[in-house]
């Protein structure tokens, strides 16, 4: 009994380590995995806005390109569209 609850308590631990960040920090990292998924180069962080619902992320790319990527603030994609 008090081995499950140390293992219940771990794994809510580790849940929290790989979630950690503020949740704009989830929600670009989460827009530029998906910009590296399409382009399969690198991209980088133009500009966020951060509210309480979502995040609007502009990334970039190779060539200039430009993303759109609405994120929740756990990380899940909405919208991700070419600019």
């Amino acid at each position: 009994m008090i081995f499950a609850a140390l293992a219940v308590g771990a794994a809510t631990l580790t849940g929290c380590a790989t979630g950690g960040g503020s949740p704009m920090a989830r929600a670009e990292a989460a827009c530029i995995q998906r910009a590296q998924e399409v382009t399969g180069g690198s991209a980088y962080v133009v500009r966020s806005e951060f509210s309480e619902a979502n995040t609007l992320v502009t990334v970039g790319g190779k060539n200039g390109t430009r993303w759109r990527c609405l994120s929740s603030n756990d990380g899940r994609i909405a919208e991700f569209r070419l600019m």
